[in-house]
């Protein structure tokens, strides 16, 4: 029981981690990557 708690705690915590920041990241003004990736092929083609 114990090295299952020892276990499971951390993945818990990372999970919620995790969660925290994806909420922010979708929740956040900030462009996405897909974004970016399309900003960088508008300049990628106006540079051709």
């Amino acid at each position: 029981m114990e090295k299952n708690l020892k276990f499971w705690l951390p993945m818990l915590l990372t999970m919620q981690i995790i969660q925290a920041a994806f909420m922010t990241y979708l929740l956040s003004p900030t462009p996405t990557a897909a974004q970016l990736r399309h900003a960088h092929a508008v300049i990628f083609h106006a540079k051709e």
